[in-house]
């Protein structure tokens, strides 16, 4: 039973909380609803020609979920959601495009009879890799242990062995399995083409040249901002014949940028003012109420009651402990603003908090069944009378460690690190402990020798505690009793209703207008446009649905962006997260939609820099001598920013140059030989001139089989990133997840 142990440790069981699994299917139905709403077309898209119907994607996200989150059922984070949701679709992708090749070539995983593939991934002589790192089929040193690997599986075909709150592991295993066939078809079917890769002698040796060549070089550069952007001048013809000339490096992704205007939903000066009135008149009142009427005072005035309550110096508030004023008995502290929250303190006692500790083992016995239901009074009676021989044998001097063993549900018996039981040892507790009962806490600390002590019953177990080493004074420090008065610092309707008037005025002014948008913004008072976000669809179909660190998260927005605005149009008003957001639409580009407009900026950032590098050529190649005098000089003459700078045994297969990569520079530097110097080349960053010093060509191997290998292996990414690329545009994947409303 060592891996149930394995298993309750991750699993991160609670004392006693014998609850069914059923909280990460709750979970999963509200985050279901979220990202799978009912309204709109059951259809979410189509891939290699078959339609993806909501459900189907709901399901796959459901299993993904459950894959992700792991048998415990964790809550999933924002993210954790964005990553399932992209997992759902890719599943979609898989079970449809990638299916249709592997029935094609004739790939499947047998799932019965002799040589049963799908049960050897994970019992056989070749179980996946996954089980390397996978807990519960693992030995002290970490290795793989067929025993354990048995305990685990007759488990997982036995559910009846784990207790409710495990029972999670039983969804998590089947799907499991149902990837790791799955995992293993992808592999089988890479295999067929990544087999297919054969690297020759020769491309190995060049392979291996690349790698150990080495040049020392000096080079000129003059980056191409030494001409402010500004300065250069152009016809729009020029721009319409440069992206003609280079229209294939222009791919064009689906984008929206938008334009927006910020009321963050915050408290006014009027609303601050009102605040600090209440907070003046508490500081007033405070000093004068009586310690027996403070908890009442609290409820009465405080925006977040809580009862007065006892700290050690550490947990008092920064504000108490920075204040120039003594800690003393009716001392005030405040006003202090943290959160949108203003508070106040007072200090009304003084007082020695006294620590003992004590070391004991236990063995606890509950009085619910496997199911997490109380026992009914007959399977009480049962049970009383098997605590009663197990507390009977530990008094008989029976091995305390195997009963605790046997009998303990306590999850402390169980090691964290390697989930082995720990014959019922708790070790250290303190008085101050809430890890159990307060019953079995008074017990311990009224027992003044060691052995077993009389049971003790709670509302939902039975505990026979042994006591290892009799509590005693560990530590006595100073408390003080403090009282909070909170005042929540908040925008008064008042103040929201003129938030929402004036970004309805800019709507109205707007009259269905970008631009008039924006230039009422630009005349409008204290109001202005953010920075412009560009949101991308593959994100926002993943569940990314950030739209900037200021404004946050908003699905409608997202889905506006990509599906209902204009470019140019009305802008639109959205409550996200604490904010008033009013947005318009300034730019969209659309994938395979290759024009100018789309793609305008980047080309007129590529058009301005081959018209700086013909200047700096032109420039550059009046002035002669070395490189040194020739920067000298340029920058003399052009008030430039020129350097020239030396490479030691740069690596011929090292395309990267002042972060930049610059094939065609290092290219020059190992083509144009020793002592030689190159013409202006023009490269990503600006204009180069090199001058090779030294090349250290790499000494020949008498063999280039591993080199091959290498090579080969290289060539085996490749070939599965190409394949990947190829069976995806054959699919021809139509994602309408957010037309649809599936997102």
């Amino acid at each position: 039973m060592a891996v149930i142990g394995k298993i309750r440790k991750r699993t991160g069981l609670l004392l006693l909380v014998i609850v069914g699994g059923l909280g990460v299917f709750i979970l999963q139905d509200a985050i279901q609803n979220y990202f799978f709403s009912t309204n709109n077309t059951r259809d979410v898209g189509e891939i290699a020609g078959q339609t993806i119907d909501r459900q189907d994607l709901s399901r796959a996200w459901d299993m993904q979920a459950i894959l992700y989150s792991g048998p415990t059922g964790e809550q999933l984070t924002e993210q954790q959601q964005s990553t399932v949701t992209s997992k759902a679709w890719e599943k979609m992708i898989f079970n449809t495009a990638y299916a249709e090749q592997f029935e094609k070539v004739g790939i499947a995983v047998t799932r019965e009879g002799e040589g049963n593939e799908a049960e050897d991934l994970y019992r056989g002589n070749t179980i996946s890799s996954f089980f390397k790192n996978f807990q519960p089929y693992l030995n002290a040193e970490g290795e793989i242990d067929r025993t354990a690997m048995e305990s685990f599986l007759q488990a997982m075909d036995n559910p009846e062995m784990l207790p409710p709150n495990q029972q999670g592991w039983i969804p998590w295993w089947a799907y499991m399995k149902e990837e790791l066939v799955q995992t293993r078809l992808m592999e089988k079917y890479n295999t067929l083409f990544t087999k297919t890769a054969y690297v020759n002698k020769y491309e190995a040796k060049m392979n291996y040249m690349a790698s150990n060549t080495k040049a020392s070089f000096n080079y000129l550069y003059i980056p191409y901002t030494d001409i402010a952007d500004s300065t250069v001048k152009y016809e729009e013809s020029q721009l319409e014949e440069y992206y003609d000339n280079h229209i294939d490096e222009y791919k064009v992704a689906t984008t929206r940028e938008l334009s927006m205007v910020v009321f963050p939903i915050a408290p006014s000066t009027e609303d601050t003012n009102r605040v600090m009135d209440e907070v003046a008149r508490v500081l007033q009142e405070l000093p004068g109420v009586a310690e027996e009427e403070d908890t009442m005072y609290v409820y009465k005035n405080s925006s977040n009651p809580v009862d007065p309550t006892y700290k050690k110096y550490k947990e008092l508030p920064k504000t108490i402990k920075d204040d120039s004023i003594a800690i003393a008995e009716g001392a005030i502290f405040g006003p202090a603003i943290k959160d949108g929250v203003v508070s106040v303190y007072k200090i009304t006692d003084i007082s020695k908090d006294t620590v003992y500790t004590a070391n004991v083992s236990m063995i606890a016995m509950a009085k619910m069944d496997q199911q997490g239901q109380m026992l009914t009074d007959a399977a009480l009676k049962v049970k009383e009378k098997e605590v009663k021989a197990v507390l009977d044998s530990a008094n008989s001097g029976y091995a305390f460690d195997s009963l605790a063993n046997k009998h303990s549900v306590d999850p402390n018996n169980f090691d964290q690190q390697t989930g082995e039981q720990k014959g019922g040892y708790i070790g250290e507790i303190t008085n101050k402990s809430r890890q159990y009962f307060p019953q079995v806490i008074d017990a311990i600390f009224d027992a003044n020798t060691t052995g077993v002590q009389e049971l003790v019953e709670t509302p939902t177990a039975y505990f026979i505690i042994k006591i290892n080493k009799p509590s005693s004074l560990t530590s006595i420090d100073d408390v003080y009793r403090l009282v909070t008065v909170d005042k929540d610092l908040f925008a008064s309707k008042k103040t929201i209703r003129e938030l929402k008037t004036n970004a309805n005025r800019l709507i109205q002014g707007a009259d269905g207008n970008a631009e008039k948008f924006k230039l009422l913004v630009e005349e409008t008072e204290g109001v202005n446009l953010e920075a412009p976000v560009t949101l991308t669809l593959d994100r926002v179909q993943n569940g990314e649905f950030t739209i900037s660190p200021k404004v946050g998260k908003s699905k409608n927005m997202g889905s506006w962006a990509f599906e209902e605005a204009e470019v140019g149009g009305a802008p639109k008003f959205f409550e996200v997260e604490g904010n008033y957001v009013v947005a318009v639409l300034t730019k969209a580009t659309n994938e395979g939609e290759n024009n100018l407009a789309a793609v305008r900026e980047r080309v007129e950032r590529d058009l301005l820099n081959q018209l700086k590098y013909e200047t700096f050529e032109e420039r550059i190649s009046k002035i002669s001598g070395p490189l040194k005098d020739r920067v000298d000089e340029y920058n003399k003459q052009f008030n430039g920013n020129a350097k020239r700078e030396r490479v030691e045994k740069h690596i011929l297969a090292n395309n990267y140059l002042l972060a930049s990569p610059e094939p065609s520079v290092i290219g020059a530097v190992f083509g144009i030989g020793e002592g030689n110097r190159s013409n202006p080349i023009k490269g990503n960053s600006g204009l180069f001139i090199v001058e090779t010093i030294k090349e250290d060509a790499a000494e020949e191997l008498a063999d280039y089989t591993e080199e091959a290998l290498k090579k080969q292996r290289s060539l085996s990414y490749t070939i599965e990133r190409i394949l990947n690329m190829a069976i995806r545009e054959w699919a021809e994947i139509e994602d309408n997840r957010l037309k649809s409303g599936a997102l």
